[in-house]
């Protein structure tokens, strides 16, 4: 034989078992294998704050053994996952339901959800990698995209705070805008806009009179319509003013983790007025609950400071959540609160 062809015969029978040992691999592999409906997921174009739902049905191909799915992990909190069950018999399937929220800016999407699991009779480790590719094409954008204030005692006149909408990629398609105030202390001028428009923008009222004191929460609902009237965009304005009391409140709330059940503990809070307003006399103390939160007393020291004497008495395991109430019937009228939560005794 030619010893220059010797390598080459030994090169081949290399690469031939090299072949059979990969093709007994994935034999192998194939015995064990937990199989998605998909390999991957093109989503295509989404429009800004599009919610898009996926279904993939994962079935349990292997030659014997349960298959246990021990994690479902997401490249991104931009979606959730749902598995029907973790534990798949041989010919069985579970469904992994994914749920998309779009965002508000322009972007490539190029995620993926990786399932990790074992056959319960083959125990090896597995991984499952389904990429999800698409395009997220915005519509508007809002500046200020949230209210946020803080406010005292002398701030408590009505204002106004304007709000644009930034153009997005696909805004062109918008013809109509309606606004919708959630009540409370926030409203709008208007509740439509018309477009095409230079410069949308629309106008927010926030009366300070309708606060309570603590933290106040509303929001304004978007919807943005095209020529059809078909909704391409809901979106929401968030909306908070924390509203200072006349007085500090110490503690600003009770935490409780060393309570067992039908067993009592003293909380003490102090209030130290700040202004004339309000009379410590006139302000009421209550609770959420007085069977599990009880006012013991309620001690005036000085015009200008007052000590609560609370009792919490543990019922039930589990986490109970209450609170104390100030009430204040002079000058700006409302009410704080301070929470009390309770822990499983450890």
């Amino acid at each position: 034989m030619n010893r220059a062809i010797v390598p080459f015969y030994i090169l081949l029978i290399t690469v031939l078992l090299s072949s059979a040992s990969e093709e007994k691999a994935k034999v192998e592999k194939d015995m064990w294998a937990l199989v998605p409906s998909v390999s991957s997921i093109a989503l295509g174009t989404l429009l800004q704050g599009e919610v898009r739902e996926i279904t993939v049905t994962l079935t349990n191909s292997a030659i014997t053994g349960n298959q246990l799915i021990k994690r479902v992990s997401r490249s991104c909190s931009c979606f959730d996952v749902d598995l029907s069950r973790d534990n798949i018999p041989v010919g069985g399937s579970a469904i992994l339901k994914l749920k998309l929220s779009a965002g508000r800016i322009d972007r490539i999407l190029n995620e993926e959800v990786v399932i990790q699991y074992t056959n319960a009779d083959q125990k090896d480790l597995n991984v499952i990698r389904i990429p999800i590719f698409g395009k997220v094409d915005s519509i508007a954008a809002f500046d200020p995209s949230q209210l946020k204030y803080e406010l005292g005692n002398d701030d408590l006149v009505p204002f106004t705070k304007r709000v644009s909408i930034r153009p997005g990629t696909r805004f062109s398609d918008i013809k109509q805008v309606a606004l919708k105030s959630n009540g409370g202390f926030v409203s709008t001028k208007t509740t439509q806009l018309k477009l095409p428009k230079n410069e949308p923008c629309f106008d927010v009222l926030i009366q300070p009179e309708k606060l309570q004191y603590g933290r106040n929460v509303s929001s304004i609902d978007v919807t943005m319509c095209n020529s059809k009237d078909e909704v391409l965009l809901k979106d929401q304005i968030h909306c908070e003013v924390f509203l200072k009391p006349p007085f500090s409140v110490e503690p600003s709330s009770f935490l409780i983790s060393d309570v067992k059940n039908g067993v009592s503990k003293e909380l003490v809070c102090q209030i130290t007025r700040r202004s004339d307003e309000p009379n410590l006399e006139t302000l009421q103390v209550k609770s959420s609950d007085p069977d599990v939160i009880k006012i013991s007393s309620v001690q005036i020291e000085s015009p200008t400071r007052m000590i609560v004497n609370v009792e919490y008495l543990k019922q039930s395991d589990g986490i109970f959540c209450g609170y104390i109430e100030f009430l204040m019937s002079t000058g700006h009228k409302g009410s704080f609160r301070i929470p009390v939560v309770a822990l499983k005794a450890q």
